[in-house]
């Protein structure tokens, strides 16, 4: 008798898209579209929040801690594709594990210092960063480092690079992206602080030590109070992400307004507007006030920085704030620890020159898988 072959069909899964949607307008109501339409997202304090439906998607449940052979702790990113639109009366984020057929890119933290070698992740330091001995730390129970210049933290990060540990660099603009990514898509919001004020409360005196929210069991929550201002909080487990100190921004600079991007982190410097960085199709806002409205260039869409076309206000639009100055400026992002209703993941500090150093300034230490 002829053996009868049985073909099993395989069935192909793609890639989940999540996305967000809204419209230009002062109270924008930012809609959910692709995969993440039926999500809910919430923060908490405890195991008793709601179920955070991003918990168990594509991208975020793969979000985990990890330790690096010197102790330090991060929160490992697996790499995940963006596609923006910035149309007349639309703005779209769409965030996948799979590469769009067109429009989309791949966040330059996810490329190798040369751009040729794809990685599988990055590694965000859980805690503000601390020097110690001269290398950048990411470590809990600390007094974060403060009061050095944007290239002295930078050389403190690429310190820790010896040996088979490599990979080490300053937070910097494309993680920025992937992080504000992140939480748009999540929350579907642009007011950060509507999901948890941080500790940014104008009554606060200083910073915290790092590892305040080390028994928070939420992904995204905090201590004590989610809306008091006086209390440490984490995004996707990475300690006060705005709030607590200001952090330096590494791979952009900025001259009359004028912003200029570079990708590769080994070329990073200060007051660069040639050669490396690249210039931007827009200019940024030249009033300090809330943000209206975020550039944006096709060529290089991972850097949306305040163009800002009129005054907002702390609930409208996106909620946050921007300075800026003529002459060579640098930025730094998040807010500190009074900065109020003006923190945020959209709050932008682009009026410092490159040799500031201050007691409110901080960094935060990353790494790649080199």
């Amino acid at each position: 008798m002829a053996q009868t072959k049985i073909r099993q069909e395989q069935i192909y899964n793609p890639p989940k898209v999540y996305g967000v949607s809204w419209t230009k307008v002062s109270s924008p109501i930012l809609a959910r579209t692709d995969d993440a339409v039926g999500l809910q997202a919430f923060p908490g304090l405890d195991a008793e929040a709601p179920a955070n439906g991003f918990d168990t998607a594509e991208i975020y449940k793969d979000i985990e801690e990890v330790t690096d052979d010197y102790g330090n702790i991060f929160m490992r990113i697996p790499k995940f594709y963006i596609k923006k639109t910035d149309g007349t009366v639309f703005k779209t984020i769409q965030i996948s594990t799979g590469s769009f057929s067109s429009g989309g890119y791949l966040p330059y933290c996810f490329w190798d210092f040369s751009g040729s070698t794809v990685l599988p992740y990055i590694d965000v330091g859980k805690y503000n960063g601390y020097n110690n001995g001269g290398n950048l730390e990411s470590k809990t129970g600390k007094t974060p480092t403060v009061s050095q210049t944007l290239t002295t933290f930078r050389g403190y990060a690429t310190a820790n690079n010896s040996g088979s540990s490599l990979g080490y660099q300053q937070l910097d603009l494309h993680t920025i992206d992937v992080l504000q990514c992140l939480f748009y898509v999540e929350f579907a919001t642009l007011n950060s602080q509507s999901v948890v004020a941080g500790y940014t409360g104008g009554g606060n005196t200083s910073a915290r030590p790092t590892g305040d929210c080390d028994a928070v069991v939420a992904t995204t929550g905090g201590v004590t109070s989610l809306t008091s201002g006086s209390a440490s909080f984490i995004y996707r487990g990475i300690e006060h992400l705005w709030g607590n100190l200001w952090q330096f921004v590494d791979g952009v600079n900025i001259d009359d307004n004028q912003a200029y991007v570079c990708l590769n982190p080994a070329n990073y410097v200060v007051d660069s507007f040639s050669g490396n960085y690249n210039v931007l199709s827009y200019t940024n806002g030249n009033a300090n006030q809330y943000i209206t409205a975020m550039g944006y260039d096709s060529s290089y869409p991972f850097a949306q920085l305040p163009t800002v076309a009129s005054g907002g206000g702390t609930t409208t639009y996106y909620s946050d704030y921007y300075y800026q100055a003529s002459g060579s400026r640098i930025a730094v992002f998040g807010g500190l620890w009074a900065s109020a209703a003006s923190a945020g993941v959209s709050y932008w500090y682009l009026n410092n020159v490159s040799s500031i150093a201050a007691t409110s300034l901080g960094s935060r230490l990353l790494k790649k898988p080199l």
